[in-house]
């Protein structure tokens, strides 16, 4: 997340190859899942915006040639001129230049719900999946035997 890319001690590229190692993984382990991945949020910090929109063109390389299965969320609308919006951010907080406020973290869970609830499975919404997977829990029929 952008707290790895700040940090000085790890490159943008080696925090992309930890994340698509990971997501490779999960894609051998679970062959018929779909992963949604969430991409570096904009900041209000230039420098570190540069560093995570090097981070997304990278992971986004690799949804696009290397794995369809994994699919991004859509940051857009956290964007003003390139920057985290006032709007998505702490407004008690001005110093603060990374953390969402109430609207961000509203913005985001919505983003995430209807992706996860949403986004249909094989054609299933993640609903039908769930309640096809589920064992069958009625009690069977009592059997008397004479």
């Amino acid at each position: 997340g952008i707290k790895d890319i700040k940090s000085s001690g790890e490159s943008v590229d080696a925090c992309v190859k930890k994340l698509i190692g990971k997501l490779d993984r999960i894609c051998d382990l679970c062959p018929s899942s779909r992963i949604t991945v969430s991409p570096v949020l904009p900041t209000k910090m230039g420098w570190l915006n540069e560093r995570g929109r090097h981070f997304n063109k990278l992971l986004f390389e690799y949804l696009h040639f290397a794995n369809p299965r994994v699919s991004p969320l859509n940051f857009s609308v956290f964007c003003e001129n390139g920057m985290l919006s006032d709007a998505m951010g702490r407004y008690n907080q001005p110093d603060d230049y990374i953390h969402l406020g109430s609207t961000g973290i509203f913005t985001l869970s919505r983003l995430i719900i209807d992706r996860v609830f949403k986004s249909p499975v094989d054609g299933r919404t993640f609903s039908q999946v769930v309640k096809n997977s589920l064992p069958n829990t009625r009690p069977s029929t009592p059997r008397y035997y004479v």
